[in-house]
């Protein structure tokens, strides 16, 4: 493991243990902290990647979404998801206008030795999940010409 950080090696030890536990789909690169999940949404297959980082005392969950916005929906889809950021708690979505890739990202910090449950673990990891789920429906749907910004809009309102 590419870290001295005895926390980190702990979280990611967690993480690992917790998704063999709960029989997730998953692959660890134990040198990297990286654990890699893969996951069917209600629409959508998504891998989602979980990385411990010693030096920052960082737990980083980050996952693209299946699809790219075309560019000609490429300023709706960034209005979008900086609508929807503007819902959330905890987490948010990037929109890279050049390439159209949507990312959710989320990050958890253990600075000065804050301990991870599992149970905090894996309520981060499902908060991710539901929160992609909520919106990776209503981005494509922009995105393929089945729902306008404004409707997006609407959905938010409700």
């Amino acid at each position: 493991m590419k870290t001295d950080n005895q926390n980190a090696i702990g979280i990611y030890i967690d993480i690992v243990s917790m998704l063999l536990e709960k029989e997730l789909q998953f692959e660890s690169y134990d040198d990297d902290l990286v654990a890699k999940i893969f996951f069917t949404s209600d629409d959508f297959p998504t891998e989602f990647i979980i990385s411990v980082d010693g030096e920052r005392e960082l737990v980083g969950f980050v996952a693209k979404l299946p699809f790219t916005a075309p560019k000609e929906k490429r300023v709706d889809i960034a209005f979008a998801t900086g609508i929807a950021n503007n819902t959330l708690l905890n987490g948010n979505f990037d929109f890279d206008y050049r390439s159209g890739e949507i990312y959710f990202r989320m990050a958890q910090s253990f600075k000065g030795g804050v301990t991870l449950t599992n149970e905090s673990i894996e309520h981060l990891i499902y908060v991710a999940i539901l929160t992609m789920d909520e919106f990776n429906d209503r981005f494509f749907m922009i995105c393929d010409d089945a729902m306008t910004l404004q409707k997006f809009v609407e959905s938010m309102e409700n």
